[in-house]
């Protein structure tokens, strides 16, 4: 009779289209990572058809130190999130060089449009007035225009930058604080004027210099080309 039931079961699930069953839970992305959340959650997911798990709409990654939100539609069929996402202190990395998935081109996969938040991103001084955030947001503002992206907002009562990519770059700010004959703004910044492009190998001071799959902040002594992690120059 079990054997029966158990039959009678799949024969009725195999009658309901493909798209329209609910997706098997090893098709659910993986994310495991402490203090890592993602948005739909594992338990939204689950309750998923297979065409729903291949149109997550703004699929949402975080952690203390910022977040990535995918715009639009995004297939996260059997994605390790563990692996294809780092979030660490003013740096969000996405395909980092030991990820086992190969970055796909632009547009596909997650190498696609995003919002990235980064938290707690504030001029260096501790005093900090309304003239020294004015200049500090852009800063913010030019560096990110520079990188061909695109500027959402500022918050400076949180320090949260967020900005748009069309796709997975490295981009940083490189810190300017070892001059110390800056002019005022410099001085209260700490973000320097001159830009640099990818590819480029000679990072020096007060450089916004940007490479493959990473967003951040380092310091110039450690910053070279293909190096997976940054440093906070904040």
């Amino acid at each position: 009779p079990a054997t029966k039931g158990f039959n009678s079961a799949r024969k009725r699930r195999a009658q309901i289209p493909e798209s329209e069953q609910l997706v098997d839970t090893n098709l659910i992305p993986n994310i495991t990572k402490e203090g890592y959340r993602m948005t739909p959650d594992i338990k939204q997911m689950s309750r998923m058809t297979n065409y729903e798990i291949r149109h997550v709409e703004n699929l949402t990654v975080e952690n203390q130190y910022g977040k990535v939100v995918f715009e639009g539609y995004t297939d996260v069929t059997g994605l390790d999130l563990d692996d294809m996402i780092v979030i660490n202190k003013n740096e969000l990395t996405v395909y980092p060089d030991e990820c086992k998935t190969p970055k796909p081109s632009v547009g596909q996969g997650l190498n696609k449009t995003s919002v990235i938040h980064l938290y707690g991103c504030h001029p260096k001084k501790k005093q900090q007035t309304l003239k020294s955030q004015e200049a500090f947001e852009m800063k913010l503002r030019k560096a990110t225009e520079k990188q061909d992206a695109e500027f959402v907002h500022y918050d400076p009562s949180k320090g949260e930058w967020a900005f748009r990519v069309q796709h997975y770059t490295r981009y940083g700010v490189v810190d300017d604080s070892e001059d110390e004959d800056d002019d005022d703004d410099e001085e209260e910044d700490g973000v320097g004027d001159d830009f640099v492009k990818a590819g480029d190998t000679e990072m020096e001071r007060g450089q916004i210099v940007s490479e493959e799959n990473q967003v951040g902040f380092t310091r110039p002594s450690l910053l070279s080309k293909g190096q997976q992690f940054l440093q906070s120059f904040f």
